[in-house]
């Protein structure tokens, strides 16, 4: 474009070198040539042109931040001054003022067009709408003030990218990473972990299988477990054991058990415990047999009459001595006490 303006600039100095340029020199110049301090009056008169408003963009300052203010000669022969040159006030959107906040579809194409093509219309505007400053940093909010972005850093929340970390914030106009994401599959058999493209990942269960049938396998705090297994059957008939490669066995036992009452007999019968009634029975006539359920056979001495056996006697009593005897009184045989020389125990007096 700069080409075919350079091109039309050419065509058109030839004819900015002809009528009514070159009669109007003061006012085309600014330069006083008559030496008639009257650079106006001469270009009115000698070609009729209007005396120019500006000559660089400078003299167009209209001192409003909302508008683009630039020196505007209307046609390509403004780069020799042919033509009167005017100022122009384009309005700005998204420049920061005071009360008002101009706009104007035109303004982009204005601050394109002009500057590109007029040289002298002054820098060129960095902005002219809010969205011409995006940075595309989620942690800045970019706006135009007066033609030039300004990006202000921002507290939000944004993304870093890394899925294993949570709450991530902007400060200072970067993403900042929040707290470690918590990996737990609640198995303590898995090594938890988190990937930053996969976020979290479990690894495979611990095998923990001794190939031992004696005990219960597992794992805690990622370390294996073997707990001995229990082969208690609750029957007190068997023998329980267990063998590594079978497991628990249970053998029937044939002796004395236990059904936890003391006045019965107890035996095992085909791994069960069975009983009878317990007599308690001390072949004591002396003594009265009887049986707690907690203690067992009680016998107590009595102080009954008694047959002691012995015909020798007479007047059987049980005695309250510590042997719990049935003791009676010698009969006389022949005027005298029975002894063992002339009484026999089962015949009597011989």
């Amino acid at each position: 474009m700069r080409k075919i303006l350079f091109v039309l600039v050419v065509a058109v100095l030839g004819a900015c070198s002809q009528e009514p340029c070159t009669s109007s020199e003061e006012w085309c110049t600014g330069v006083d040539t008559s030496s008639d301090s009257d650079v106006s009056s001469d270009a009115q008169t000698d070609s009729g042109i209007k005396k120019q408003e500006c000559l660089v963009a400078t003299d167009c300052d209209d001192g409003n931040a909302c508008t683009f203010d630039y020196c505007d000669g209307g046609n390509p022969c403004t780069f020799e001054y042919c033509n009167p040159r005017v100022c122009r006030h384009i309005a700005i959107e998204g420049a920061i003022c005071d009360d008002v906040i101009a706009d104007a579809d035109t303004t982009a194409d204005v601050i394109a067009d002009t500057a590109a093509d007029t040289a002298d219309v002054g820098p060129a505007l960095e902005c002219a709408k809010a969205i011409d400053c995006d940075d595309k940093n989620p942690c800045t909010f970019s706006f135009c003030d007066a033609g030039v972005c300004t990006h202000m850093a921002t507290t939000d929340t944004c993304d870093d990218g890394d899925v294993c970390t949570v709450n991530d914030v902007c400060s200072a106009g970067k993403c900042v990473s929040g707290a470690p994401v918590v990996c737990d599959d609640k198995n303590p058999c898995t090594t938890d972990s988190c990937d930053a493209a996969k976020g979290c990942v479990y690894a495979a269960p611990v095998v923990c299988d001794d190939d031992n049938a004696c005990t219960t396998d597992g794992c805690a705090a990622g370390a294996c477990t073997h707990v001995a297994v229990d082969c208690n059957d609750d029957k007190v008939c068997t023998a329980d054991s267990c063998d590594p490669a079978k497991g628990c066995a249970h053998k029937n036992l044939d002796s004395i058990c236990n059904d936890g009452d003391a006045c019965t007999i107890d035996k095992c019968v085909n791994d069960k415990c069975v009983w009878w009634p317990n007599p308690c029975d001390d072949d004591n006539v002396c003594t009265d047999d009887s049986c707690d359920a907690v203690k067992g056979c009680q016998n107590k001495s009595t102080m009954a009459p008694c047959d002691d056996g012995d015909v020798c006697t007479t007047g059987d009593t049980c005695g309250s001595d510590m042997y719990q005897q049935c003791d009676g009184t010698p009969i006389l045989c022949d005027g005298e006490q029975a002894n063992e020389e002339n009484c026999h125990p089962e015949f009597g007096c011989f």
